[in-house]
């Protein structure tokens, strides 16, 4: 090690033997492969380590002639002490860091990474930022309960210390707290809390362990090369200028999103001003009808009052006239009462007379009844005789004919057993066709068993083929599901997302409510050509918009929006293609340079050509993903694209300048995207690479190798059927003839047994004509004269009742006749003296009616005469009640002469009142309509009042936004421009290319105005590293999918050494970040991290204004480093081996070189 600076190096191996055997650990590492020590040939393997420190006292040497450096040299917040006990390695050590460079070196596994560890917990980071456990109890050393952490930091002024001390209690804290608890913290000596070391830490001292551009352990170098442009520039404002920068950026990315949200909700406010506006225009209307109503209903009670007091006059008229007709009914009543005794005695002589005709009437009535009823019952007898003389006569007429029957019937039966008898002697013997009977069922039953065989045997086949059917049918439904790719996608969607379930059955139970087609979610509605096309186009689309729903109108929206996102309160995104048409598809290359493409370059196409959807969901799909402008590629795409320089090509147009685009491409196991965006500063297109993962929403439902396993099957059950299929028709064809046999026997022994039922059947005609011939004989032989003479005497006795009765009915008849001649004569003279006592009770009652009459009318009139005055007292105080025309002074008030403007008469004001009435009634009574307008019209204004303070929220954050974004902006752009600037220089100085670019999202000519706002797209801005680090390749962005480690480690560092003056931060530490450089790169990267922390102070007067501590940790060294060869360079070794110290402190440079020299000089000394 060439010598300089303040260094410690380790002991010389071939120490004296006393130095060997002192074995005590001072700095243990842990306790990894016991009982290894040095070998005979002094090489060192790990057994005890110590740290050679700064400041160890020296015995002489030219060595140690430099300064020890003082406070003045270090910058506030740097490192000046640590001491660790009970730590991961170490027992108890204690070293001091320079101002400047310090190079931790030590082989692998001695505890170099443990001094990173130790100033992350020490500072209050958390564990997990190590990478390593996260649990702070996981760093105490093995077998110890406690371990202790100290730091001393240079204080802001002058020789000011702040010393941070953290104690880890192996046996306090929660288990499931990940150790919460069991740290305790001291500061400057007084116990404090992890808060305030953590505000001392970065509010004072702007230190920033969370920061990879700051602090780089080992375990986090892969993570750095990994970020996306948007985490480069989290950690690089962070590390430039604390929380300032940082905080600027995520209040303008809330600022931006404040102002899309409240874009959303002005337009929401302002559709629905629109809508309530609207409303209240009917309800305007509706609100004059009611006010007409209303004046006419006040026009009517008006009226009302006028009636009062027309009422009121009429019923005084009416009064005085009833008064009048009193009187006069009076003098009526007078006459008529002298006029009634001479016509009541008349009346009565004649009333008498003629009661006593009606009782004599009465009498004779009744004898007359009498006799009618004997003469009915005689007739009723005579007529019962006669009609039992009929029957008689008809019985004896039967007698004969009964006779005559009988012997025609003995002679029909005659022939018919003769003619029976002929037919059975015709048949064939019983004997006989009993015996054919039973030869046909002996052979019958000898055909049955090969029958049953037969038939065992095809049941068998068919069995057989019936199940191999069951099989094929259940084999092809269950191929045609797998076939149905959409269902299977739903169902699986569905289960992942059971709000985008809810929303689609309620958008299909109902499609009926809407004006035009709903289509979604989208993701249901495509139909992808391959899988490598739906993963790319999974991967460009937005996820919103696959679960998102079409519609083709502004009505549907809303009513969508408001049933499923306001009423169900379920998230839903949804998309307008007015009418749902596709318009003309416009590509952004030109035919000619398409083909180029195609043929050179493995370009298949657009994304758009590589899946089908309806022509509404297309084209929601291209307005929001631009899905009709991305290019897909093949493998050779690739190759083109990592040999050919394809996306150069692809990033300018055929006139030269510069434009986006997005391609896919492939590879035999991964997909990626490449998407190049035109820089608003620069107007440099910036290239972006994502890897594609493999498809999970428009992923088919069923791998093609289970169908291709499901089509195997069936084709294997089908050729088995195939094959089964002639056995079966030779075992049916010989059933079939057995049957064939089997059914001509059974026609046999249908015949024979059709000629036994014959012969039983004629046998039996023959039996039943003898019987019926034998009954019908007998009844021919019954005896009909002396029947038919007991009928005869009986008619002969019918004959005798029936004139005796009629002659009975004769006589009554004549009694009849004569008492109705007299009771003629009575009725007569009765109707007489009827009519002329009728004539005089009818005029006396009409004078007595009259008189009645004009008593009554007497009475009434002067009842109504008493009510008339009551009435018109009653309506004289309703009409001063409610229609007063005159105050309690005697004063006319205002409405006398409101009602003279009114008619007189009845007639007039009652059609009047009519008119309104019809008016009023034409008018549904709705007072709630005044109410609503006046509702709705305050709702209006604080509509209006919202919209216009959500216009001046909008105002004040554009104006926030833009106050902000201008400074903070330029400061980005000067700060990308001082950091491409060495960057580019510091690969340059290694033959690579490299470039630092601004990622400010979308190309500027995609950004969409809103109103007189821009959309920024602040959340995806970002820090792109740009490196080339072969000629025959394009420049890309760092990414661990296309560079290697090394590479990716060259990229980080001198990144961060582009950022080295501009930190904040008053120390960074990077650990083994040279692992996976080649010499060349190690040396050419070590010589700039060199340059780069030592660069002299920046001021003539202050010695700490410089770019402050670095801590380079690093297993090994090249030789003949000679950029070591300087004064700011600090050197921290970790002692490894048998031959360490028995404590860090005993190490002395200055003897060490003494030995060395004298060594030297004794191999120097001529031997004799």
């Amino acid at each position: 090690m060439a010598s300089g600076g303040k260094r410690q190096s380790a002991p010389d191996p071939q120490d004296s033997a006393a130095a060997q055997k002192r074995r005590r650990r001072s700095g243990e590492l842990g306790e990894e492969e016991p009982g290894m020590e040095a070998d005979d040939g002094g090489r060192v393997t790990r057994d005890e380590d110590s740290f050679g420190a700064e400041g160890c006292s020296s015995n002489g040497g030219n060595l140690n002639a430099a300064s020890s450096p003082t406070s003045d040299d270090f910058r506030a917040g740097s490192i000046r002490r640590v001491r660790l006990e009970n730590f991961l390695t170490y027992d108890s050590v204690e070293f001091f860091p320079g101002p400047r460079l310090n190079v931790v070196v030590g082989p692998n596994g001695t505890g170099k990474s443990t001094i990173l560890c130790a100033l992350c917990l020490g500072l209050g980071g958390e564990p997990g930022l190590l990478g390593r456990a996260d649990d702070a109890r996981a760093f105490i050393q093995h077998n110890k309960d406690v371990a202790t952490v100290e730091i001393e930091l240079v204080g802001l002024h002058g020789n000011d210390r702040a010393t941070i001390r953290r104690t880890i209690d192996r046996n306090a804290g929660s288990e499931k707290g990940r150790g919460r608890g069991a740290s305790t913290w001291m500061l400057d000596g007084r116990k404090t809390t992890k808060a305030a070391v953590k505000e001392l830490v970065t509010k004072d001292y702007a230190i920033a362990i969370d920061n990879l551009c700051t602090f780089l352990p080992q375990d986090k170098v892969g993570d750095f090369s990994g970020y996306t442009p948007r985490d480069v520039l989290r950690e690089t404002q962070k590390a430039l200028s604390g929380a300032q920068m940082y905080g600027v950026h995520q209040r303008l990315i809330a600022l931006e999103e404040e102002l899309t949200n409240s874009n959303r909700t002005v337009e929401s406010v302002g559709d629905k001003l629109k809508e309530l506006r609207t409303e209240n225009e009917h309800l305007e209307r509706e609100k004059q009808r009611m006010e007409e109503r209303r004046a006419a209903c006040d026009k009517v009670q008006l009226i009302e009052k006028k009636r009062l007091w027309l009422d009121f006059d009429a019923a005084r008229q009416h009064a005085l006239k009833i008064k009048e007709d009193r009187a006069l009914a009076k003098k009526e009543l007078l006459a008529a009462q002298s006029t009634i005794a001479p016509v009541q005695k008349k009346a009565d002589d004649l009333e008498a007379e003629f009661k006593r005709g009606t009782h004599r009437g009465v009498a004779l009535d009744e004898g007359m009844k009498q006799c009618r009823r004997d003469h009915d019952v005689f007739l009723r007898k005579a007529d019962r005789f006669a009609d039992t003389i009929e029957v008689t006569q008809s019985e004896i007429r039967n007698v004969d004919v009964s006779q005559r029957k009988a012997e025609v019937a003995v002679r029909r039966l005659e022939e018919k057993q003769v003619e029976a008898e002929e037919s059975m002697k015709q048949l064939p013997p019983k004997e006989e066709l009993q015996k054919a009977m039973d030869a046909i069922k002996a052979e019958l039953r000898a055909t049955r068993p090969p029958i049953d065989a037969a038939k065992r045997e095809r049941d068998l086949f068919l069995d057989r083929t019936r199940d191999l059917g069951e099989r094929a049918t259940t084999a092809r439904t269950k191929l045609d599901r797998m076939g149905d790719e959409k269902a299977r996608r739903r169902d699986r969607i569905f289960m992942q997302q059971p709000n985008l379930r809810k929303t689609f059955e309620w958008v299909d139970g109902s499609r009926k409510a809407f004006r035009r087609p709903v289509w979604g979610p989208v993701v249901l509605e495509v139909a992808m050509k391959d899988m490598n096309s739906a993963a790319y186009l999974e991967k460009h689309v937005p996820q919103s918009v696959l679960k998102s729903y079409v519609v083709e109108c502004k009505e549907d929206y809303n009513l969508l929006y408001r049933e499923v996102r306001e009423k169900l309160r379920l998230p839903i995104n949804i998309s307008i293609v007015p009418g749902g048409a596709l318009e003309p598809v416009r590509r952004g290359l030109s035919e000619e340079r398409m083909a180029i493409l195609r043929k050179e370059h493995g370009v298949v196409g657009f994304l758009d050509e590589t899946f089908t959807a309806p022509d509404a969901v297309m084209q929601a799909i291209i307005n929001a993903a631009s899905v009709n402008a991305v290019l897909v590629g093949t493998g050779d795409t690739q190759r083109s694209i990592d040999e050919r320089g394809l996306l150069k090509m692809l990033a300018s147009r055929e006139n030269g300048s510069p434009t986006g685009y997005c391609i896919f491409s492939s590879t035999e196991r991964k997909a990626y995207r490449y998407t190049g965006s035109v820089s608003r500063y620069s107007r440099k297109v910036n290239l972006s690479m994502e890897e594609v993962s493999p498809a999970r929403f428009l992923a088919p439902g069923v791998p093609q190798e289970q169908k291709e396993s499901a089509q195997k099957q069936l084709d294997e059950i089908q050729v088995e059927i195939d094959e089964l299929r002639p056995k079966v028709e030779e075992v049916d064809m010989k059933y079939r003839e057995l049957q064939s046999q089997a059914k001509a026997y059974h026609a046999d022994f249908t015949e024979a047994s059709q000629k036994m039922k014959s012969y039983n059947e004629q046998r039996r005609k023959v039996d039943t004509a003898r019987s019926r011939l034998a009954d019908e004989r007998k009844n021919a032989s019954k005896d009909y004269a002396a029947e038919k003479g007991n009928l005869t005497a009986q008619l002969k006795k019918h004959i005798k009742n029936y004139l005796v009765a009629l002659d009975s009915a004769l006589q009554k008849h004549d009694e009849l006749m004569g008492s109705t001649f007299i009771y003629a004569g009575i009725k007569m003279n009765e109707e007489g003296l009827r009519e002329r006592a009728q004539k005089a009770r009818e005029y006396c009652d009409e004078k007595r009616l009259a008189q009645s009459t004009f008593e009554v009318k007497v009475q009434e009139l002067s009842q109504t005469f008493t009510n008339a005055k009551t009435n018109l007292k009653a309506l004289k105080e309703l009409a001063d009640r409610d229609a007063p025309m005159v105050d309690s002074n005697g004063n006319e008030l205002p409405l006398k002469e409101l009602l003279g403007n009114l008619p007189d008469e009845i007639d007039e004001i009652d059609a009047m009142k009519e008119e309104l009435l019809i008016k009023i009634n034409t008018i549904s009574d709705n007072p709630g309509v005044i109410r609503e307008y006046e509702r709705r019209k305050k709702e209006i204004q604080e509509q209006e009042h919202e919209l216009e303070q959500f216009g001046e929220e909008q105002d004040m954050k554009k104006r926030e936004l833009t106050e902000i974004m201008t400074p903070w902006e330029s400061r980005l752009i000067n700060t990308v421009k001082k950091v491409d600037v060495l960057f580019k220089e510091y690969m340059k100085e290694l033959n690579f290319v490299g470039e630092v670019k601004l990622y400010t999202g979308d190309d500027e000519e995609d950004r969409t105005n809103d109103d007189d706002g821009q959309n920024y797209n602040f959340k995806d801005w970002g820090i792109q590293l740009l490196v080339q680090f072969r000629s025959n390749s394009s420049i890309a962005i760092l990414s661990a999918q296309i560079h290697s480690g090394g590479e990716r480690s060259v990229s980080t560092i001198m990144y961060l050494m582009a950022l080295q003056d501009m930190m904040i931060s008053p120390f960074r530490c990077v650990d083994e970040i040279n692992q996976g450089l080649d010499e060349r790169n190690e040396r050419l990267v070590f010589r700039r991290i060199v340059r780069n922390s030592t660069n002299p102070s920046k001021s003539n007067t202050l010695r700490n204004d410089h770019s402050g501590q670095y801590f380079l940790i690093t297993p090994k060294l090249l030789p003949n480093l000679t950029d070591m060869e300087n004064k700011d360079v600090t050197i921290l070794f970790v002692f490894n081996g048998p031959f360490n110290f028995d404590n860090y402190s005993d190490w002395n440079v200055g003897e060490f070189c003494s030995k060395i020299s004298a060594k030297a000089s004794e191999n120097e000394r001529p031997k004799e």
